[in-house]
């Protein structure tokens, strides 16, 4: 009985992968999360963090770490209090400045 072993071809590295990657065009062709929450909050005029996730499909979590930065550099600013319709709590809706 011979034995046989499925094997991974080590030969092969994924160095270009990872080149690639960090590559210069790529990361300039590439769009930071803030930059999506900026764009998000710019095409719906008015959006609070739920609505930015809903729009561009990040995680909740991850938004308002991300507006916050936004706000910190001036880009964007509170517009106003209101209920969220989907929860029904009070949420702030930010616009671009």
């Amino acid at each position: 009985m011979q034995l046989q072993f499925n094997y991974l071809d080590t030969r092969q590295t994924l160095s270009n992968k990872v080149d690639s990657f960090y590559d210069k065009d790529f990361q300039k062709k590439r769009k930071s999360q803030k930059e999506i929450v900026y764009d998000a909050i710019e095409s719906l005029g008015f959006a609070n963090d739920r609505d930015v996730s809903k729009f561009t499909g990040l995680s909740l979590s991850i938004v308002p770490d991300r507006r916050s930065l936004l706000l910190k550099s001036n880009r964007i600013e509170i517009a106003y209090n209101d209920i969220d319709p989907d929860t029904n709590k009070m949420t702030v809706y930010y616009k671009v400045k």
